[in-house]
């Protein structure tokens, strides 16, 4: 791994965990690491060193010493590459510390690691990616036979139905970067949503999210409604991006809900899908979120009414600049145009279910 700056060197300890490396869940895609590996295998760090390099200084004036962690590992089952577990093999990278700092290493002596690594010769190899190239787990569900990323994701599925919550956990955000899953593992997912745990909950919310379908919209829009753990954590944040990609408007009732969480991520992702559907049947949420709080939300309403209602002009489709120089001249057109002829191009029902959403 090769951090770009030095405050990581405080982080050490939270880089050996993949649910607290710095990036959202499911932001890394793992079948581009996984097809761009040399080598995917599951295995425990037997040893490590660190070899302390000379202090340099970058052209910004920051002072650090670029270190060398090798780490000996076992390799316990293999993913991708030659099937011969058992083996030990050498991992190695280069990190900046910076000065006054102690040395750190990413990888623990007696953890165990999925990792994503290249080849650098032999016998040492780095990691294919400073997200996920090591994904720390406690054991991971074994196969003695197949491979590629099907097995990869076999040995996950098997992982979150285990007992360590930390390990559910982790295998859980690792499959969020799935593109696809099998409907085994959707199936083994399902469950997990209903969770007291909020991280396993959302996580696995994100997951089911993912397949893009009304039913999990609209559980993930009942789990919010409670109210209990719609905290800023990372696995209700990275719903947010997953929900933007839903563009069924069997979803719109539920994406309509999900407009007024308190989540920025879950109201961004939901404005977002609201403008992919374009359903003049949404138009009433639209109005209202016009006074949203969020100058974001705001704007995504005008800007989606404009395409709707194909209205693509400089009186109700400004840039986002334009906007933000006079956002209540456009909100304001749209809300004349809204009780002068817009009300009567949606059902009743809807605006008399916004009116109501107001009054109570």
């Amino acid at each position: 791994m090769k951090p770009c700056c030095f405050v990581l060197g405080l982080l050490a300890c939270s880089l050996i965990c993949f649910a607290e490396i710095g990036r959202i869940p499911g932001e890394t895609l793992v079948k581009p690491v996984f097809d761009g590996s040399d080598l995917v295998c599951y295995g425990y760090v037997e040893a490590i060193t660190i070899t302390r390099g000379e202090m340099t200084s970058d052209e910004y004036g920051n002072t650090f010493s670029p270190d060398v962690m090798r780490a000996e590992v076992k390799v316990v089952d293999v993913f991708k590459g030659q099937p011969n577990p058992s083996r030990k093999i050498a991992v190695q990278d280069l990190h900046k510390t910076a000065a006054g700092m102690q040395p750190f290493s990413l990888l623990q002596k007696g953890a165990g690691y999925v990792l994503f690594l290249t080849a650098n010769s032999s016998r040492i190899y780095g990691l294919a990616d400073p997200s996920i190239g090591a994904v720390r787990l406690a054991k991971v569900g074994q196969h003695t036979s197949g491979m590629g990323l099907a097995k990869l994701e076999s040995a996950l599925t098997i992982t979150i139905l285990g007992s360590d919550r930390n390990d559910r956990v982790t295998a859980l955000r690792l499959l969020q970067g799935f593109g696809s899953l099998d409907q085994k593992t959707i199936t083994a997912v399902d469950p997990l949503c209903d969770s007291p745990d909020p991280d396993l909950a959302f996580t696995a919310l994100a997951i089911l999210v993912k397949t893009k379908t009304p039913e999990s919209v609209a559980r993930l829009a009942s789990r919010l409604a409670k109210g209990k753990n719609d905290q800023q954590t990372f696995a209700v944040i990275s719903i947010g991006p997953e929900l933007a990609q839903v563009h069924d408007e069997r979803a719109l009732s539920a994406m309509e809900q999900l407009t007024d969480s308190r989540i920025v991520s879950i109201r961004d992702g939901a404005m977002q899908s609201l403008r992919a559907i374009r359903s003049p049947k949404s138009a009433p949420t639209l109005i209202r979120k016009l006074d949203d709080s969020d100058a974001l939300i705001q704007y995504q309403a005008v800007i989606t009414l404009a395409e709707i209602f194909d209205k693509k002009n400089q009186q109700f489709a400004p840039t986002i600049p334009t906007f933000n120089q006079s956002p209540r001249k456009y909100i304001e057109a749209w809300k004349k145009w809204w009780d002068e002829e817009g009300q009567n191009l949606v059902p009743a029902k809807n605006f008399d279910h916004v009116i109501q959403d107001v009054i109570s």
